[in-house]
């Protein structure tokens, strides 16, 4: 998967949650809600598809858009494709430095390495700048949150305990918040404990506010809001998810509290919220620290929401679970692969002389050249793919040097986690240049896999050169065509 269809899938994700949550707010429990984050973020932390779907993004929109984004990450045969004989002088010409070989591989293993493509520095560089970036702000929420812990402790003293909960006093908050990861507490300033307009009662309601945020496991919520922000300090969708999974928070946060005070304090605990209500501080955003007031709209919104007694409706619930499953299944999982034969057909117009070459079985009638092309395909990207290169000897001669090659190049692939998916191949032109010799020229669509989980559309063109040897056809050699690919 590109970056371009994770970008597309993260966003439209977002989108979708966004929607759901203006839909259904007041229909259906906080608590539903706030869970819609946990696939966003699901989504963000894991960048891959496991799951096939006839509904996947990738049904929607055109896979040339895909590959056009891929295909400008490398150029796949700008880079002159070396056959072993050019490898081997080039090499010798050049002292055989081992620094100048592809990846390790022998210079001889460099013509099929070659047509996989050369990969651009851009691409490189453009990763290591997010890495750094990445990591630069990451040490400085590290920093910031460091630098808060300690001014919370300079002054701190204990004033009890709820459940596994610490209560701090501390002149260094403005207002209370849970703060904490390992060890999670409640800090209170002490202006709230001073306060004679904070009665007994309030700041009942204050602590259990904050230590419904504990049972919530918010506090790890918070850590994990700020990994992601420091990973894709870059995105839009992901400040947009995380300010609005906060005030989620919230909202489920007072919903919980009201259930458990009794619906006769609805209106007390509103109040209370109302008093309490100050300045946001830079640090509710970006430290783990849950914050219990706000003000604004955010605060109409919470207010509101405390005011009205809901009754929810069951056929609400269920119509959000399943849009959230359409959701899921169209921006978290891969596209269904067409069949073979759609996979063989490129979306290239081929000229009247090309023979398409189908790779699920030849048929009998098929043309020498045909069959033989076709086996050689299935043997290569089968060895590529499963690391067992028996089968190339049915296809190319074991005394030849191309067999050597090839079966060298498809265990390095296969060690390496590159795996092959043939698009579609053709054939260009036969030449016999004597009954029992002849030479292929193909053109070929294959799809590479790396390690990594990217990948890239290859075009390529060779000349195989064939001969009947002991009454079989085999492939003894074969170099790049220079006939430029469309």
């Amino acid at each position: 998967m590109s970056f371009l269809e994770f970008a597309l899938e993260s966003s439209l994700l977002v989108v979708i949650v966004m929607g759901i949550r203006r839909i259904f707010t007041g229909r259906i429990r906080y608590a539903a809600i706030y869970a819609l984050w946990f696939l966003v973020f699901l989504r963000f932390l894991i960048p891959v598809n496991f799951v096939a779907t006839p509904l996947s993004i990738g049904r929607i929109i055109p896979e040339s858009l895909f590959e056009r984004e891929r295909e400008s990450r490398g150029t796949e045969l700008a880079v002159p494709v070396r056959t072993a004989e050019r490898g081997i002088a080039e090499d010798k010409a050049s002292g055989g430095r081992e620094s100048e070989m592809l990846s390790g591989i022998r210079p001889e293993e460099r013509s099929r390495e070659c047509l996989i493509g050369g990969r651009e520095d851009w691409p490189a560089a453009l990763a290591c700048g997010w890495a750094a970036v990445s990591g630069i702000l990451f040490l400085w929420l590290l920093a910031s949150n460091g630098r808060l812990l300690k001014k919370m402790k300079r002054d701190s003293i204990v004033i009890g305990v709820r459940g596994k909960v610490r209560i701090y006093a501390s002149s260094a908050v403005k207002g209370p918040c849970l703060y904490g990861f390992f060890r999670p507490a409640i800090y209170l300033p002490f202006s709230i404990l001073g306060d004679g307009e904070i009665s007994g009662e309030e700041r009942e309601q204050i602590v259990t506010h904050e230590y419904v945020h504990y049972r919530h496991g918010d506090h790890i919520w918070s850590l994990l809001r700020m990994i992601l922000l420091a990973a894709y300090w870059f995105d839009p969708f992901m400040w947009l998810a995380v300010s609005c999974s906060k005030k989620d928070a919230e909202l489920f946060c007072d919903e919980t509290v009201i259930g458990l005070l009794g619906e006769d304090k609805r209106f007390d605990y509103g109040r209370m919220l109302v008093r309490m209500a100050g300045e946001t501080s830079r640090a509710e955003f970006f430290c783990p620290v849950m914050p219990m007031s706000r003000r604004g709209q955010e605060m109409k919104k919470r207010i509101r929401a405390i005011a009205r007694r809901k009754k929810y409706s069951r056929l609400a619930a269920v119509s959000m679970a399943l849009v959230v499953l359409a959701a899921a299944a169209i921006t978290c999982s891969s596209r269904i692969s067409p069949p073979a034969e759609a996979q063989s057909a490129g979306p290239e117009n081929e000229s009247a002389t090309s023979k398409s070459v189908s790779l699920s079985s030849a048929e009998e009638e098929a043309p020498v050249e045909e069959e033989l092309f076709g086996r050689y395909i299935e043997a290569f990207t089968g060895a590529v793919n499963t690391g067992d290169t028996d089968g190339l000897s049915e296809v190319l001669y074991e005394d030849s040097a191309v067999y050597e090659q090839q079966s060298r190049i498809a265990e390095n692939y296969y060690s390496r986690g590159i795996r092959e998916k043939v698009k579609s191949v053709s054939i260009d032109a036969v030449h016999y240049t004597a009954p029992d010799r002849m030479e292929i020229v193909s053109r070929e669509r294959i799809r590479v896999f790396y390690e990594d989980a990217d990948s890239r559309l290859v075009r390529q063109s060779y000349c195989y050169g064939c001969e009947k040897i002991d009454g079989k056809w085999y492939i003894t050699d074969m170099k790049e065509n220079a006939a430029p690919q469309k």
